[in-house]
Formats: structure tokens, sequence, C-alpha cells
């Protein structure tokens, strides 16, 4: 009783031999949705770094126009204060007040429509301006001179003293008293 298989080595033909060592690949479904993950996941971090960037932009104009403010408002702020008198005007086109020192030239701020707040001295000996503001009017009562700013959301007001009109005053009051 010959058994071939016991005692011959048994030769596969070779396609099984193939099939048996046949190593696992990626699907055309599976590719795809890797190739979907990652165009999801790249548009995301593209509208991530857009954002990013509006937003830092957006952050500079702001810090920009604060600056603009802030230094005209430090100017206006002094005038204010040796101011004699306080005399505001305003139209279509523009705002103004003038504010006459007890000695030195009188100083004029204007501003106009297209954004741009000036301070001018008469006589002339130089004219300062800013630049893209947003819209300013000016209102005066007594010794005081009020700046508002014209914002989006809401208005913002800046509230400023002439001490030479509140020397004067205490000064008349004084006097009167006196009588």
């Amino acid at each position: 009783m010959n058994n071939p298989a016991k005692n011959h080595l048994v030769i596969l033909p070779p396609c099984q031999l193939v099939t048996s060592q046949r190593r696992r690949a990626f699907t055309l479904i599976e590719i795809l949705v890797w190739v979907l993950l990652l165009a999801v996941v790249s548009v995301m971090l593209v509208q991530l770094f857009s954002l990013t960037t509006h937003a830092t932009r957006d952050a500079q104009k702001r810090d920009t126009l604060l600056h603009r403010i802030d230094s005209a408002v430090a100017h206006l702020r002094k005038d204010a204060w040796a101011a004699t008198k306080i005399t505001t005007a305003a139209d279509d086109d523009s705002s103004s007040v003038e504010l006459p020192p007890v000695d030195g030239p009188v100083v004029t701020w204007r501003y106009t429509k297209d954004g741009k707040l000036s301070r001018t001295t008469v006589p002339p000996t130089g004219t300062q301006s800013w630049a893209d503001l947003p819209p300013v009017a000016f209102s005066a009562h007594g010794p005081l001179l009020t700046l508002t700013l014209k914002a989006v959301n809401r208005d913002e007001t800046e509230t400023f003293v002439s001490q030479q009109m509140l020397a004067q005053k205490a000064q008349s009051a004084k006097t009167g008293a006196a009588k």
C-alpha cells in the first residue's frame, strides 16, 4: 500500500501558492473615504486660517483707530482746558468748535463728513488732522465741551472741562458775593 502523500513531496500548482500568500490591499471605497476625510479636514483648516487672518486684520484696524482717537482726544482735552470760551457750530457737512485760550492762537477743531478731524490754529501755525474717524459732533454747555463719537452700535461721549471758564465763574461768584 503505497500512499503517495506520505512518501513523496506534493507540489502545488503556482496559482494556489500565490493566493495563499496574497497581501491585504486597500479597496477603492476605503481610499475614497480617506480622500473625503482629508478634503473635509483641509477645508476646515483653510477656513480656520482665513478667520484667524481676518480677526488679526480687524484687531489691527481697531487698534489703529483707537490710537488715532486717543491722540486727538488728548490734544482736544488740552485745548478745552485752556479755553476762555467754547463756541460750537454744525451744519450738514461739518461740526466744529472754537477754543480761544487766554494767550496764544485760537484753536478750531473741525470734523467733516469724509471722516477727517482737524485742529487748526489762528493765526495759522499749523494744522493737525486725523483721518478715517467715525462721525463726530461737538456740543457745549457752559465750561463743558462734549465730544460725541457716533459708533456703529452706540454713541460714545467724552466731556472736557475748561479750567479757565471755571476760574472765571468762580471769580465772578466771588466778586458778586463781595458786593
